[in-house]
């Protein structure tokens, strides 16, 4: 299932490093990125290049809240790093020197966050990786 449409009133360029907090089509010369909310008050996102071929789409079976903690950063490499404390997710969809996205998990893979999103997930929650939610005492 696809949802990009063409709603030409509600995109946004991407230019540089930017933080998507708005429901839209955003894009850039060679990705789009469509935030979707849904009659509920849930939100998904997709990606996909420039030519419309899909990326990635969040399930919509696991959507998140938008009264949550969330949030979609789009670096100066358009790697895309997606934040929600609603779903306990730290994804980020790396873009390698093909143009190829793989989708990884930046706390358990430790890859450096951009100082940007490190300062802003810092101020959203003092455990961003959910670390206490892993440990299991007896």
């Amino acid at each position: 299932m696809t949802f990009f449409s063409c709603e030409k009133k509600r995109s946004k360029i991407i230019k540089g490093d930017i933080f998507i907090n708005e429901t839209g089509l955003y894009y850039s010369k060679s990705i789009n990125i469509v935030l979707k909310e849904y009659n509920d008050g849930s939100l998904t996102y997709g990606v996909s290049d420039k030519d419309n071929k899909l990326i990635y789409q969040q399930s919509v079976f696991i959507s998140f809240a938008k009264n949550q903690d969330w949030l979609i950063y789009v670096d100066n490499q358009e790697n895309i790093w997606f934040y929600s404390s609603d779903i306990q997710t730290t994804n980020v969809l790396m873009r390698d020197s093909l143009n190829n996205y793989k989708l990884k998990n930046f706390c358990k893979e430790s890859i450096k966050v951009p100082e940007k999103l490190l300062k802003e997930l810092s101020n959203s929650s003092k455990d961003f990786c959910f670390t206490k939610f892993d440990s299991v005492s007896d």
